[in-house]
């Protein structure tokens, strides 16, 4: 199969040095067997102090400890469970085999790519994994298409390239991406950035946006994957919550799906499940789903970009960390029972976060402040945050120094969000569509501390109004 040309010139130059001299072996050599270990500084396994861990898991979000307990230790005979003599060694850049087979079976059980010859590999998260793609696809001078508000670090990993962002248009009213703006801009690019290449990529968080909340619909996504066949892009998915998925704010039912099947059908497809050329490099990560201490995370792709992302690996991070794939890949295994258990799992974690998100917005929408007209918003359809427009009513020269003082009154009544004029990618261009807060349902302790909060924010956002948006003691 022939891929799409989309690996930067770094990318196809990169040779990664080779540290053990490849032998050329005479024809009907047979080296000996059993040979013994003397090349590569690799620690024996009886150095390591630890011998044996041990972890109970619970039964769902906030719940009860499990009985099941489960035992490694150092050598196991199992070749699906890493033991500690592999989990505390080095290892392969693109991780453990044992790991890198339990993410494949997830991908296909999940979000298969609309290709036969995908394939993955492990990251130190998704930041890493969102990095090293970078890397992979972007020469200087290149432009990235990103949406206008987006998890801004990204745009520092195309600023290390020497790469250019452009924004694309977002409707926060509920409409999300969008694709007319986008249809226009790549048909008039030349009149519209003459200073700019074409775009090499478009980078998107396509369900459950950080920040705004807002799910790309299937065909939101089938028209800008039409849109990158045509004009020979790159989509890059960046998919931490796509399986946190919900019902609408109105249904009010609290219950999981009858089975692992159903759960998935509902999901909306990924781009990668509607790419049949290779053009769509999907990331995800077990920091949502599991805990984002481990930093392990896995990119999907065609073989050819895989085959460069790991040469950066091996040049970088190297693997990465071998307790965290340990701890994934026997907790899934041997606790949850394999892929459906994990998913189960994953359908509690998604339920939490359905009830969480409506206790939210019950606050919001029975406060005075949503009341009065002084804040709109659109229940998320995935993820965890909520974007609450406020409306200022100001231009855009006087948004910051209004978002200022708000976060003054919010300070002043005890609750921390996220305005949405750092979140941009080019503040000049959204203008006044930044007049929002990110509000996250995934911090709180309880659901009635999430409740309190969003009634904080709300009352500060009263008292602003009701004082001219000017603080006063």
């Amino acid at each position: 199969m022939t891929y799409p040309d989309i690996l930067s010139q770094r990318s196809k130059c990169r040779k990664v040095p080779l540290f053990m001299t490849p032998v050329k072996f005479p024809e009907g050599f047979t080296p000996a067997k059993n040979s013994i270990t003397l090349n590569y500084g690799v620690p024996n396994q009886g150095f390591f102090p630890i011998a044996q861990v041990q972890t109970s898991v619970l039964d769902a979000p906030f719940g009860a400890i499990d009985n099941n307990k489960y035992t490694v230790n150092t050598v196991e005979s199992d070749p699906n469970t890493i033991d500690l003599a592999n989990g505390l060694q080095y290892a392969n850049s693109n991780g453990l085999p044992q790991i890198r087979e339990l993410v494949s079976q997830i991908v296909e059980r999940t979000h298969t790519p609309g290709y036969p010859e995908w394939k993955i590999t492990l990251c130190c998260g998704a930041c890493d994994g969102l990095n090293k793609v970078m890397n992979v696809l972007l020469d200087p001078g290149d432009t990235v298409l990103m949406e206008e508000f987006t998890f801004t670090p990204v745009k520092g990993y195309v600023d290390n390239f020497q790469a250019k962002v452009v924004p694309v248009k977002l409707d926060l009213t509920g409409k999300g991406l969008d694709v007319d703006y986008l249809t226009d801009l790549l048909a008039n690019w030349e009149s519209k950035y003459p200073d700019h290449k074409r775009p090499k990529a478009f980078y998107t968080i396509a369900s459950g946006h950080n920040p705004t909340g807002i799910t790309q619909s299937k065909q939101q996504r089938q028209q800008v994957l039409d849109l990158a066949k045509k004009y020979n892009f790159a989509i890059i998915e960046d998919d931490p919550y796509g399986m946190l998925q919900f019902p609408d704010y109105e249904s009010k039912q609290y219950s999981q799906p009858t089975s692992v099947d159903t759960f998935l059908e509902e999901l909306v497809e990924s781009y990668s499940e509607l790419d049949t050329e290779g053009r769509v490099v999907r990331v995800e990560t077990f920091s949502k789903l599991f805990a984002p201490g481990l930093r392990l995370g896995y990119i999907i792709a065609n073989p050819e970009v895989i085959k460069a992302i790991d040469a950066v690996s091996d040049v970088t991070t190297r693997a990465p960390s071998g307790v965290s794939m340990l701890m994934v890949n026997n907790t899934i295994r041997n606790q949850f029972g394999g892929v459906d258990g994990f998913i189960r799992w994953v359908m509690k974690v998604k339920e939490e976060y359905h009830i969480r998100r409506d206790k939210l917005l019950d606050a919001l929408y029975h406060s005075e402040a949503y009341k009065k007209g002084y804040i709109s918003f659109n229940p998320p359809q995935a993820g965890m945050f909520v974007s609450v427009v406020v409306n200022f009513g100001c231009e855009a020269a006087k948004l910051a120094e209004e978002v200022n003082n708000l976060l003054i009154y919010l300070a002043a009544v005890g609750v921390s969000v996220v305005a949405g004029l750092g979140l941009s990618v080019d503040p000049e261009f959204s203008g006044t569509r930044a007049q929002f807060f990110r509000l996250t349902f995934a911090c709180a302790s309880t659901h009635e501390e999430l409740s309190e909060g969003g009634t904080r924010f709300c009352n500060a956002v009263e008292q602003f109004f009701a004082n001219g948006h000017v603080w006063k003691q």
